[in-house]
């Protein structure tokens, strides 16, 4: 997903903007950020071990019975839907747990439903990209909202055309809802955790009144950034859907999740960044497909999504090259089912994720670099121009 990743990878602003560097700058800071193992940002072993458990949970209940692809679903629904961390047992978390359920039954739901269509999904998919990210500039848990449903709806495309999609969107909310309950959970712990001492109250940050919220996304849509990342986004999807169409193979549609990946919200991150995020997708797609190159048994597939899941978090605020490295197989396993992937077909998917990146940078980022992003503002009354399934 990213779908993804979605909201902006932790310690992500301490890259600092290289737009103005030459190729050679740029290729040379990537490569030495991408050896940076970072410590600025603590990892809860909670956050750790709750995502394992909510990708591995869903496999491990499909493999036990008989039905690992139906799993392996309910698994990208809780992908979809993770990631949200409740700061404990309040309104506010349950809202926000319930909202990235909400979305992630929404977008996989949407997703199998214009799937093999050809030009009608392609269309649906960019109309999709054009409106939804716009109505994300209205706070930042709304862009975050936005940016996962376009993900998923986008990735979920790629299962294809399926005889059943209340089915495929039953797993989904499965998964989805299972996620949830892991993340709710987990927050109760850290409660008991505090009641007794051993660990300091969670914070919540107050959010600004719903009036000044609108004001300011009425603001925003009279500038050129109010709009750029849904214009880049869609334009990026056009390009990869009219290939897909008009470039019938078995994984056309890794172009458009590649692109949806790699395509970030925020044009203020560092060039080094985008680029990273490519090269692990990259490295990530051949790593998933050669695991799949055999056909792994079921039970096998339990450790694996458990793994990667549980590396998620950790890399994510570590080594952000290493985090995409990480994700794209997850994706990759999930979507596939852990079913054996023949080798022209894994060609295919180097190819098309290399095609992915290239329109992503081309398109996407390279000739809007011109369009400076609002001024920052202070903590809570920020727009919700910076962020990243």
């Amino acid at each position: 997903m990213q779908a993804g990743e979605i909201p902006r990878p932790q310690g992500e602003s301490s890259v600092r903007p290289t737009s103005a560097r030459g190729p050679g700058a740029t290729a040379r800071s990537a490569l030495r950020d991408a050896r940076r193992w970072s410590r600025d940002t603590p990892v809860p072993s909670s956050q750790i071990i709750g995502a394992a458990a909510g990708l591995g949970g869903p496999v491990a209940c499909g493999v036990v019975t008989a039905h690992t692809v139906a799993g392996m679903l309910a698994a990208l629904g809780a992908l979809a839907a993770g990631g949200i961390t409740a700061t404990g047992v309040t309104a506010t978390g349950v809202t926000r747990l319930a909202g990235a359920a909400a979305t992630a039954v929404a977008a996989g739901f949407t997703g199998v439903s214009i799937a093999g269509r050809g030009w009608v999904t392609a269309v649906a998919v960019v109309v999709t990209a054009a409106v939804v990210p716009v109505l994300g500039g209205f706070s930042r848990p709304a862009a975050e909202i936005s940016t996962r449903f376009v993900t998923f709806v986008v990735i979920t495309t790629g299962l294809g055309p399926v005889g059943d999609p209340l089915g495929v969107t039953s797993a989904f909310a499965v998964g989805a809802g299972w996620s949830m309950l892991v993340a709710l959970l987990i927050a109760f712990a850290g409660r008991l955790a505090v009641r007794r001492g051993h660990a300091p109250p969670a914070q919540e940050t107050p959010s600004p009144p719903l009036k000044a919220l609108l004001r300011r996304w009425r603001a925003s849509l009279r500038a050129p950034h109010g709009w750029q990342y849904a214009l880049r986004l869609a334009l990026c999807l056009a390009i990869a859907e009219t290939i897909e169409v008009l470039w019938r193979q078995p994984k056309a549609y890794w172009i458009a999740v590649t692109v949806v990946i790699v395509v970030q919200r925020g044009l203020d991150q560092a060039v080094v960044r985008v680029v990273q995020r490519a090269a692990g997708t990259v490295a990530g797609v051949v790593v998933g497909s050669v695991v799949l190159l055999w056909v792994l048994p079921p039970w096998l597939l339990v450790p694996i999504v458990a793994a990667l899941a549980a590396l998620r978090p950790l890399l994510r605020a570590r080594n952000y090259a290493l985090y995409a490295t990480a994700m794209t197989p997850l994706v990759v396993l999930l979507m596939d089912g852990g079913q054996g992937t023949p080798p022209s077909t894994i060609a295919y998917r180097v190819v098309d994720t290399v095609l992915g990146c290239a329109i992503a940078i081309g398109a996407g980022y390279l000739p809007w670099t011109r369009l400076r992003p609002a001024p920052r503002q202070p903590a809570g009354n920020r727009t919700p121009d910076g962020k990243s399934p």
